[in-house]
C-alpha cells in the first residue's frame, strides 16, 4: 500500500510540474522557467467524480492532417520529446501568430476558442470538449471567447526543438 500511495504522489508532482512549464502561444520556456504573462490568468476547477465502473477509452482524434486538411509530412531527425501543456486564455484575447515545427493536438477543457489562418482566411471554432489537430509551420493565432480557454496541448517533436516561433 505504501509503494501505490508514493506512486500516486509522484505521479500528481510529476503532472504538475510538467503542465506548468514549457510553452504559451508565440513564445518558448524552459521548464526551469516561471510563464510570467499578462495572457495567463488563475483558474478555480472543482474536482467531479469519476463514475464509470470500467477502465473505458475513447479516440478523440486521430489523423495524418491539421484541422485545415494540410497532410502531415515525415519527422524530423532525432530523439522524439513530448511536451503537454496546460494553456490558460484570459477572456476575448487574441493570441500572437505563430508556427509550429512539428504535428500537436489540443483539447479545449474549458470555454471557447478560435483559431484564425489568415493565408486563406479558414477559421475552427472549438468549445469545451473539442480537439484540434494543430497545424505544421503554418501561420496562424487563436482568440479566446467571452469566457477565455483553458486547453491541454501536446507537441511531438524531437529532443531540444522549440514548440513554436513567432511570425514576424
Amino acid at each position: 500500500m505504501k509503494n501505490k500511495v508514493v506512486t500516486v504522489v509522484v505521479c500528481i508532482v510529476f503532472l504538475a510540474g510538467g503542465l506548468t512549464g514549457g510553452y504559451f502561444w508565440g513564445k518558448s520556456y524552459s521548464q526551469e522557467q516561471a510563464i510570467n504573462t499578462d495572457q495567463t490568468q488563475t483558474v478555480t476547477q472543482t474536482e467531479e467524480k469519476v463514475t464509470a465502473t470500467k477502465t473505458e477509452k475513447e479516440v478523440l482524434s486521430q489523423g495524418d492532417t491539421s484541422w485545415d486538411g494540410v497532410k502531415y509530412g515525415p519527422y524530423s531527425d532525432g530523439d522524439a520529446e513530448l511536451t503537454t501543456l496546460k494553456i490558460t486564455v484570459p477572456p476575448n484575447t487574441k493570441l500572437d501568430e505563430h508556427t509550429h515545427p512539428m504535428p500537436n493536438a489540443g483539447y479545449i477543457l474549458q470555454g471557447d476558442l478560435t483559431v484564425h489562418k489568415d493565408a486563406d482566411g479558414q477559421t475552427l471554432e472549438l468549445h469545451k470538449g473539442d480537439v484540434i489537430r494543430e497545424m505544421v509551420n503554418q501561420p496562424h493565432y487563436g482568440e479566446a471567447g467571452p469566457n477565455g480557454c483553458v486547453l491541454i496541448v501536446t507537441y511531438a517533436g524531437v529532443d531540444g526543438q522549440e514548440l513554436s516561433e513567432a511570425v514576424k
